[in-house]
Order: structure tokens, then C-alpha cells, then sequence
């Protein structure tokens, strides 16, 4: 299953699977709120790890300021492929903590 929260470079995202969501994920960091926020869509468990998997990502990529560096559309293009790249090679399962 997922987990309900993840730190990403030091910075914890509280993780909530909202079956209301119109995408399959979302991603949100609002440093001064301290309101970082990973959404997945309750589907079946395969959707939502990608899901999952993909917002990380682009958790990593906001933590890790390369967000600031390569537009949007590049980021999206490189996070997608990076999921399925993983996801297709390797067993990919969430450590819970």
C-alpha cells in the first residue's frame, strides 16, 4: 500500500489517497505553510504507485531546485519516463516507517 507520509530531502510531504481527485496525482509544496502534500487517486494499487512514484519525483525534482533550471513540460517528460522506466524494471514497493 502507500504510505501516509514521505520526507523528501529532509522535507516531510503528508501522503492522502483522495478517491475525489481529478488526476491521478498531485503534487503541492507550500514552504511557508509548512502544507507539503502528495494526493493520489484510490484506484488499484498499480495506478496509484505510479502515481505515487511520479509525484515523488517531482518532489525530488522541488527539494532538489532542479525545478528551477528545466521548464515544466522537460520535468513532466523526465518524471514520467522515470517512472516507467522503474516500475518496468524493477520491484518497486514503498518502505514504510
Amino acid at each position: 500500500m502507500i504510505p501516509k507520509s514521505i520526507t523528501i530531502y529532509g522535507v516531510k510531504y503528508k501522503v492522502k489517497i483522495d478517491p475525489k481527485l481529478e488526476s491521478a496525482g498531485l503534487f503541492e509544496c507550500q514552504r511557508l505553510d509548512k502544507k507539503n502534500l502528495i494526493s493520489i487517486f484510490k484506484d488499484d494499487i498499480d495506478s496509484m504507485l505510479y502515481a505515487y512514484l511520479h509525484e515523488c519525483l517531482h518532489g525530488v525534482f522541488e527539494e532538489g531546485r532542479v525545478n528551477e533550471v528545466v521548464p515544466p513540460e522537460i520535468e513532466e517528460v523526465i518524471t514520467e519516463q522515470t517512472v516507467k522506466f522503474l516500475l518496468k524494471n524493477f520491484t518497486v514497493e514503498p518502505k514504510y516507517r
